[in-house]
């Protein structure tokens, strides 16, 4: 292994600290209800006494049948005080709102709108790429930076572009193969050819290339000013050239160029998939404590505002 996992502790920030610009997620944005609308699936925005707008999708579950909820949200601005961000989410009660996932924890004012925790707080990793590069490598573990040194001489085509959907399937494919061999979660393929569909512009695909073959390729979301890191996949050729630290290392930096000022490289689950947790970690990202899983069901009584 690169790192051990109790980095995991080492580079915990505080993203709800008001200081802290925090961007609008993945899931918030105008790009995914984009995505589901092509999809069919119900979605509403709608704006919230902060002023900030939160996309409610309607799921539909085993056990409660169909549910509104909010995931990833709702996006406060950095200013609002516990009122102020209590009243946005008496707002999402009041629009029926039963599941939330809010994007930092939040408990007080969850359980003041009458909310109780289901599920507990995971934790995802954000990498910095509005950095300048030589500072951005210093933040690197030693290791992953030294793998990525060791990439250069290698003389690898790196390629960054738009995705394109009649050619460049063969990454979904690959990597859904690879996601089952090695057991890990991601998106179902459905749901990102659906991406790739609806936003066009703001789906990207890196390919590294030895004697013009593909030995490591990754794909990218983006919702700007945030770009997420969504999938990848290495032959064997690349995993002993690594590759694909070379890869995120020039997509960070194309990024920037583009205006995006951070990466999102997604959940880090120790447990089922430890080995991309360190490579995710390796990279210098700081990890965030998400909020966990909220739920509102008639008769939950409302606690009082710490």
């Amino acid at each position: 292994p690169c790192l051990g996992l109790n980095t995991i502790n080492m580079g915990m920030k505080d993203f709800c600290n008001p200081e802290e610009q925090i961007y609008t997620p993945l899931q918030q944005h105008q790009n995914y209800a984009a995505m589901l609308a092509i999809l069919g699936r119900a979605c509403e925005s709608i704006t919230l006494p902060s002023g900030s707008v939160a996309l409610i999708q309607s799921r539909s579950f085993a056990a409660f049948g169909t549910l509104r909820m909010v995931t990833a949200g709702p996006n406060h601005p950095t200013t609002a005080s516990p009122h102020e961000r209590l009243k946005d989410i008496e707002r999402l009660r009041d629009a029926r709102v039963q599941i939330i996932n809010p994007v930092c924890p939040d408990d007080h004012v969850m359980q003041a709108a009458g909310y109780r925790m289901i599920m507990t707080p995971a934790h995802d990793a954000v990498l910095d790429i509005a950095l300048p590069a030589h500072e951005r490598h210093a933040a690197m573990h030693g290791k992953w930076r030294n793998r990525l040194r060791s990439a250069q001489p290698a003389r690898l085509n790196i390629s960054i572009r738009p995705y394109v959907s009649e050619t460049d399937l063969w990454l979904l494919s690959t990597e859904a193969k690879q996601r089952r061999s090695l057991r890990y979660r991601g998106w179902p393929t459905t749901l990102t050819r659906s991406f790739a569909k609806s936003n066009p512009a703001a789906t990207w695909i890196a390919v590294a290339s030895s004697k013009n073959k593909p030995v490591a390729a990754m794909l990218f979301l983006g919702h700007e000013p945030s770009i997420t890191y969504h999938l990848s996949w290495a032959n064997t050729q690349g995993r002993a050239l690594n590759a694909q630290n070379l890869l995120l290392d020039e997509a960070a930096s194309y990024f920037a160029k583009l205006g995006h000022s951070q990466m999102n490289l997604g959940l880090i689950e120790t447990e089922q998939a430890s080995g991309l947790a360190r490579f995710k970690l390796g990279t210098g990202a700081k990890v965030r404590k998400l909020g966990g899983t909220w739920l509102r069901l008639p008769g939950f009584r409302r606690l009082p505002l710490a």
